[in-house]
């Protein structure tokens, strides 16, 4: 049994010790970690990877919670009162990634952090490119609504 492995078995046996190990280790080492992830930064990203794949539900629970500040069940909430649709469109998310469908994005305000709502990646990017402007937006419904079919100048 190589080295490696033996302490993994270890920690794994031992997981109160070996976390009080760990902890009074990087109490004295503070540096360390942060050292060799500015060392390794392929291998970091490697293993992130890996974890994510392996725990998709934990990856997407932390993102939303640091990104957004809200809970997976703060969103499931919202995603039920939604009806699953996008709050603009009241259409279900079509986008995909890797061959799955994309969770709805979480609109916030990008002033006082406060969440909005689900959107599709459609309305999410509309409301993006005007910049939240809603000087653009009622600019971009009239431009619109000038230039119906039937209402065009000639």
């Amino acid at each position: 049994m190589s080295n490696a492995a033996y302490n993994r078995a270890w920690r794994l046996a031992h997981p109160g010790r070996a976390a009080a190990t760990a902890a009074k280790y990087n109490k004295a080492h503070p540096d360390r970690n942060k050292k060799w992830v500015k060392e390794h930064p392929e291998q970091v990203r490697v293993k992130a990877k890996a974890w994510r794949d392996a725990h998709p539900e934990k990856g997407r629970a932390q993102q939303i919670n640091y990104k957004f500040g809200i809970t997976v069940d703060d969103y499931s909430r919202l995603f039920t009162k939604q009806g699953g649709r996008c709050a603009i469109c009241g259409r279900p998310e079509t986008a995909t990634r890797g061959g799955k469908t994309k969770w709805l994005a979480v609109d916030h305000d990008h002033e006082t952090g406060k969440v909005r709502g689900l959107l599709c990646q459609t309305c999410n990017s509309a409301l993006g490119l005007l910049n939240d402007d809603i000087t653009l937006l009622l600019s971009a419904r009239d431009y619109l609504l000038q230039h119906r079919k039937g209402n065009e100048e000639t």
